[in-house]
């Protein structure tokens, strides 16, 4: 705000009419001074150039002469159009007439005014681009407070809860685990038996029908054989799976014959695996809405369909927890669609309250009407500031248009351009006298 309190109080010294014509001839003189002074900084050099380089630098002289020229055809143009002041036009004509006697210093000395005039047309267009990223960063709030509003007025159009619905979803979830911890206490028992015991229990118990890893009947008889030759009857599946990577001198303190192990056990490694990884697989699993496979697994098809039955059924025979649970699930199965769909919008509520974080609608208003306020304080600046002629365009065009009033004549024919005429001879013929050349 002291910022746009100093830009306030220097505008105060001219017209809101009057200061885009000024900042452009500000721009326009402080050129030519420039221009001009790098010339005279150059003169000597030049003078003991060679002869071609004196023709290029004579003839960028006129061209700057030119220059003068026109900014003098503009004072008067802009004079009698009434855009600069008597004061300013005499000002800036006398800044040129220093400009013609060679003396830079003094010139730029005369114009620190339209300097300081430059400057704050600089200090303006910051201002304003300032503002413009205000009024984006407004914009951007006032968006996302519209988005929050959208959303807590939804919120509030949402028909209430079914909290029957939503608990029963809970029940199924709870009973689900529960029936996968009795899964994995079944595994774990299987996994855990000798795997002569095992083998014979996948027979006579018809495993496969569950996800057991399959293994033909000649295998099966053939790997119970070998085990029992081998003196190898109490190991797990596990234990024999990792048995497969011992290295022979291990083997032997084992058994009596590793060559043995290798040619009948060995090959069976990948199975014995399988049966190591049983909770991984699809055998006894569970899917918390029919106890048993999941949707993806073959057991749904309508050719293998009794197996989920069966499954269940065993598992419900190995354990009462499952038992129960199983036919808990079972009970809701009519309603678990709806259940799942309300418990959905449930969590969907709860995140978008979440993301409000407790923010009210009351709020969310009150900082919406602060944001249009502020925007609608900041607008006002905004064109305050293109009023008072924070943009320079206006000034080049007057040039060219006072260049066809005057119809060529760069001699000053009125007060604010003075009476010496001859335009831009005087400071030509100053730069080029130096080379001994007479304009």
């Amino acid at each position: 705000m002291s910022e746009r309190k100093s830009l306030d109080s220097a505008l105060s010294k001219y017209s809101s009419e009057d200061f885009p014509t000024l900042l452009s001839l500000s721009d326009d003189l402080a050129d030519i001074i420039a221009d001009f002074g790098e010339l005279f900084a150059k003169k000597d050099k030049v003078a003991h150039a060679a002869f071609a380089t004196k023709i290029k630098f004579s003839r960028k002289v006129r061209r700057k002469g030119k220059d003068v020229g026109k900014f003098e055809k503009a004072l008067v143009s802009e004079f009698d159009a009434k855009k600069i002041s008597l004061e300013h036009g005499r000002r800036m004509a006398d800044i040129i007439k220093i400009m013609r006697k060679g003396d830079m210093e003094k010139a730029a000395h005369a114009a620190e005014e339209y300097y300081s005039i430059l400057e704050l047309g600089h200090k303006m267009e910051d201002n304003e681009f300032a503002i413009e990223q205000v009024q984006w960063q407004l914009q951007k709030e006032k968006g996302r407070l519209q988005n929050l509003l959208s959303c807590i007025e939804s919120l509030a159009q949402e028909p209430q809860l079914d909290v029957e619905k939503i608990g029963r979803h809970k029940k199924r979830q709870q009973l689900a685990q529960e029936l996968q911890n009795a899964r994995l206490g079944q595994i774990s028992k299987i996994k855990s038996l000798p795997l002569p015991h095992l083998l014979k229990m996948a027979q006579e118990e018809n495993l496969q029908q569950f996800g057991f890893p399959e293994i033909s009947r000649a295998d099966l008889d053939a790997l119970a054989s070998s085990l029992q030759k081998l003196g190898l009857s109490s190991k797990a599946a596990l234990a024999l799976a990792q048995m497969c990577d011992w290295n022979e001198s291990r083997l032997r303190h084992e058994m009596a014959e590793p060559a043995a192990f290798r040619h009948q056990i060995v090959p069976h490694r990948a199975w014995l695996e399988q049966i190591a990884a049983l909770e991984n697989s699809h055998f006894l699993r569970v899917d918390g809405k029919h106890g048993a496979f999941p949707a993806n697994s073959s057991a749904h098809s309508g050719q293998e369909g009794g197996k989920i039955d069966s499954a269940s059924a065993y598992l419900s025979a190995h354990s009462p927890q499952a038992s129960d649970a199983y036919a808990q699930i079972s009970a809701h199965d009519k309603t678990a669609s709806d259940d799942d769909a309300e418990f959905a919008r449930h969590l969907r509520i709860e995140r978008e309250k979440a993301e409000l974080g407790g923010i009210t609608k009351e709020k969310i208003l009150a900082n919406l009407k602060e944001a249009e306020d502020l925007e609608a304080i900041i607008s006002g600046n905004a064109k305050n500031d293109r009023a008072g002629g924070a943009s320079k365009g206006g000034g080049t065009d007057s040039h060219a248009t006072a260049s066809g009033k005057n119809g060529g004549d760069e001699g000053g024919h009125s007060k604010a351009a003075g009476n010496d005429g001859g335009g831009a001879g005087g400071i030509v013929g100053t730069i080029l006298s130096f080379f001994g050349r007479k304009n």
